[in-house]
């Protein structure tokens, strides 16, 4: 689908004249802290049958959160190309879904149409995978796991995979920095790339760059934060390679997943680290622009979002792993940490803060779509 057409399937006019059907009663789940004197927290599911759902913004301005949601299963007519080491098939069947905060509002999809990749063979989507707003400007970052070469074979309608967009108000899509470009030029023609998130701020744009592939010649490969300001896109910062800590034949690549500016206006990363995802391998760096990026904490398995609430802690949105649990914790402001939500997540993907008591997550976040989830958490005692 081309971009023109893309633009045709813009939804606006039609939310509002969609009902809340996604909007449940919800389960709750109390779920305490391991001290007695902890948060105790509730879960509920506010919005169901999701397309793989990602990164999520809260959207003050109009009390709604705005939901990226990377699309559905590619048919087997859609075009196909070499990438990641497999075999990945265009759709245009991306999202982005408006979940409204106001009592009797209404939800649905907002923009359709939006390019989307899917891997037969690992039963995997992507596409659109995170959203950010500043100054009313809504923007977001597409993911490719491949090459230039990848994304050209994909057809036209795949151009904007691999790139960070903005969103006009009419639904428009507008590249603004071409990341997996950028990182062949950097390392090579067969460096891949799969930028993940995006953060945006008076610094420009960051997009953290998740792939995780070795490059030859290189200790990483792609496993970067991009800067975009003023409209030249450089490398802000580079993970390598290292060691896993009492096992130097185990290897673990960073893989960006996440970026966000910190009250202390430092930008703070969160990784995934790289298969087979050692539990406990996982990190959140600090990164201060010309320093060398310190570990902010650690511990997790695979940081999937990270987000500040409005007392200055980290929340960090672990995916979890073979041998460990998807969790939502918090980082206190003295270093322990506090999990808030383990047992009702499922693939979780993103995580938006409201309020010092109300957090919301994207669930299931994994499989080819159709069945992601919302889920709100109400912070209390604490």
């Amino acid at each position: 689908m081309t971009r023109a057409r893309r633009n045709i399937c813009l939804l606006a006019a039609a939310a509002a004249a969609l009902s809340t059907t996604f909007l449940l009663p919800g389960r709750a789940a109390a779920v305490a802290s391991t001290g007695n004197s902890g948060p105790t927290t509730t879960v509920q599911v506010v919005a169901t049958g999701l397309n793989v759902p990602r990164g999520l913004v809260y959207d003050r301005e109009h009390n709604r959160l705005l939901i990226a949601e990377a699309g559905v299963a590619a048919g087997n007519a859609d075009p196909c190309a070499a990438g990641g080491g497999s075999t990945l098939c265009y759709g245009a069947t991306g999202s982005i879904y408006s979940y409204s905060l106001v009592s009797n509002g209404k939800s649905g999809r907002i923009i359709t149409g939006l390019p989307s990749i899917s891997n037969p063979a690992k039963n995997f989507v992507q596409g659109l995978e995170d959203l950010n707003l500043y100054r009313g400007q809504l923007s977001g970052v597409f993911s490719l796991s491949g090459t230039p070469t990848t994304r050209t074979g994909l057809g036209p309608g795949a151009a904007d995979l691999g790139q960070a967009v903005v969103f006009g108000p009419s639904g428009r899509v507008t590249p603004i920095a071409d990341i997996a470009t950028l990182e062949t030029q950097l390392y090579g023609p067969q460096a891949q790339s799969n930028p993940w998130g995006i953060a945006t701020g008076e610094f420009g744009t960051l997009i953290a760059n998740a792939d995780g592939t070795p490059v030859a010649g290189s200790d990483f490969g792609g496993n970067d934060v991009l800067q975009l300001n003023h409209g030249k896109l450089t490398q802000l910062v580079a993970f390598p390679q290292r060691n896993l800590e009492g096992n130097p034949n185990d290897i673990v690549n960073s893989a960006p997943s996440t970026v966000v500016q910190g009250p202390d206006r430092a930008f703070y990363v969160g990784e995934l680290t790289s298969y087979p995802y050692y539990a406990g391998a996982a990190q959140v760096w600090r990164v201060v622009p010309g320093q060398p990026p310190t570990v902010f904490a650690s511990g997790f398995s695979k940081v999937i979002d990270i987000a500040f609430d409005p007392q200055g802690r980290l929340l960090v949105l672990d995916n979890g792993g073979k041998n460990s649990p998807a969790e939502l914790i918090r980082v206190n402001r003295d270093g322990t940490q506090t999990v808030l939500v383990s047992q009702e997540l499922n693939a979780p993907s993103g995580v938006a803060v409201v309020n010092d008591h109300t957090i919301y997550v994207t669930n299931f976040g994994g499989g080819t779509g159709g069945d992601g989830q919302l889920l709100k958490i109400t912070v209390s005692g604490d």
